[in-house]
Parts: structure tokens; sequence; C-alpha cells
């Protein structure tokens, strides 16, 4: 198979970007009037997606971010999975959604659906799963990502999307961006990143629910990339974050209890550390292993729907 991108555009002139190669958004420019601007961060060339190691733009499956010790049980039995971060498993390990290529199943001017199979034999999670997700952008500037699995055994899902997003003009650092995380808590983490099971309040990363707090450099010290407990409602937002010149507000919804806010400490070259944040939705870290956290399997035969929007306003 080929490396092949699929244009969606809207009636603003907005243009998203998608390629096959893990199911990635790899650009989004927007029409802001005397200029286009594109938000999320790209490589120089589309190859370079096919050594990418920060899952930029990425779709994450089967399941996003951490699970312990890379395995978690289902009645009784213990699912050995592909340990990818030390003896942990992240975003669905080394043969996730990421590093393979996806079928294009279907195109129009502002969509796409794509789809792939997930085996036990490549993740360790049970049995067959059937993945389709389609990427919308209507006209208001709202990107609408549809996952729907279907597996024959009963597994865990959770999968996302990655992309890193700087709405700044020049697109270098997140210096000054704004961001309103809708959350009264987030998962405490051990110094391996994986949640304890226990909350912190918000305030501990200097979030306040309601308020936009600035991103600078005491902000970027703390090295962010937590997950925070919000409301899953496709009408409540659960993030929004704010361009330097205030032209550009991006917000989150999602149907997912957990947003994790990744502002790129670990990234390098050929980008900067700190030069974008991913808001990633999705169920809180380690959860199939952690019994309060709000999750359930996903039975065989049953199929599992998660829907995340990104919604870009103009100013």
């Amino acid at each position: 198979m080929k490396l092949a991108v699929c244009k969606l555009i809207n009636k603003q002139d907005d243009c998203i970007s998608i390629l096959n190669w893990g199911a990635r958004i790899v650009s989004w420019e927007l029409n802001l009037g005397k200029e286009f601007r594109n938000i999320v961060l790209r490589y120089p060339t589309l190859e370079n997606y096919l050594t990418d190691k920060y899952c930029l733009g990425a779709s994450i499956g089967l399941y996003a971010n951490r699970i312990r010790d890379a395995q978690f049980s289902i009645d009784g039995c213990i699912y050995k999975l592909h340990q990818n971060e030390g003896k942990h498993l992240l975003h669905g390990g080394d043969n996730g959604f990421h590093n393979r290529y996806w079928d294009i199943i279907d195109v129009t001017n502002d969509s796409v659906v794509l789809a792939t199979q997930v085996t036990s034999k490549e993740s360790g999670f049970p049995g067959v799963v059937s993945v389709s997700l389609e990427y919308r952008l209507d006209n208001d500037g709202a990107l609408t990502c549809k996952f729907r699995c279907q597996p024959t055994k009963t597994t865990v899902l959770g999968p996302t999307v990655h992309p890193y997003f700087n709405l700044s003009s020049n697109g270098l650092s997140l210096i000054d961006h704004e961001l309103c995380v809708y959350a009264d808590e987030f998962t405490q983490i051990d110094d391996e990143a994986i949640p304890t099971g226990e909350f912190v309040n918000s305030s501990e990363l200097g979030f306040f629910v309601g308020e936009f707090a600035a991103i600078n450099d005491m902000m970027l010290a703390r090295n962010i990339d937590h997950n925070f407990t919000v409301t899953p409602e496709l009408k409540k937002t659960q993030a929004e974050l704010v361009s330097p010149d205030t032209k550009i507000r991006l917000c989150v919804y999602s149907d997912y209890p957990g947003l994790q806010v990744y502002m790129s400490g670990a990234l390098g070259a050929p980008f900067m550390q700190y030069q974008g944040v991913c808001l990633e939705p999705q169920f809180y870290p380690n959860s199939p292993n952690i019994e309060h956290f709000p999750f359930r399997h996903t039975s065989a035969g049953d199929t599992f729907q998660k829907t995340i929007v990104y919604k870009i306003s103009k100013y």
C-alpha cells in the first residue's frame, strides 16, 4: 500500500488533510481572511510519518494511553500485551493504530472513512477487532472523529486521536496560548506516569474550572501530561484553547470521561519541546486495572462507539 492523503474542505475554505498511514491528521489549514494558518504540527514530508515516534496527528488504539505492566484480565484470564514503554503498554503498542496503513473506504468533499483490523497476534488484545474511523469537517468549523469498533471476543477498547495543536501565527511555541480545562480533578500518577487510583484537585496544576490559564514558562515547567476528569457528554465543553492573538478558539467535546492534556515535554527533532499541546479524550489511563475508574469491557458481538469533536471559532 502507498501513502495517500484525503482532503476535507468546508464552505469557509478550511482544509484538513488525512493520511492513510495511521489515519492521521497531517494538517488543518484555517482560512482567516488575510492568511491561511495551519494549527497542527506536521512533518516536512509524508514519508517522515513512516518513522514518526511521537504519534503526530495519529489515531490511537486499541486503547489510548498507558496500561500498567502491559496486561489486564477478563473473567479471570490474563492477557499480556506488547510492552513498548518500559514494562508498560502505551497507545496500543508498537503495532497500534498509528503504525499501520488504513484502508480508505469512502471519501466525500468534507469526510473520509478509514478502516483496519487488529488481531490478537499483533496486539495481545483478545480476538480480532474491526475498526472504522470517520473524519468529518462541517461548515461551522467542527471536525468530528467517530470511532466504531466490533470485537470477536470480549476485550478492552478506548481509542482516540493525537493531534498536536499550536494556534499561533508562527507555530513555534505554546507560550501565550490560554487554556481552560473543565475538570475539578485529575488522576494522580506515579513516577512512571501510571495513575495511582487517587484524584487531585486541578488547581495543583494551575487550572481552575471555567477560568483560562496562560501557558507560560511556569506552567510548562510542570511538564503537564495528565488525565483530567471531564463530563462525558458531547454537549459539554471539556477544554478550550485560545491563540496568542485571540483570532482562534478551539473547543473540545467528547463522550469520554477523561481528557489527557499533554504539553509535548518529550517532543524532539524536527520539532521543539513544548511546541504543541495534545488534548486527547479517553478513558482514564490504566482503567482496565483500576476497578473504581469509569470503564467497561466491550463484549463479543457488541459495537463500541465514541465521538470526539474539535470545534474552531474565528474572531
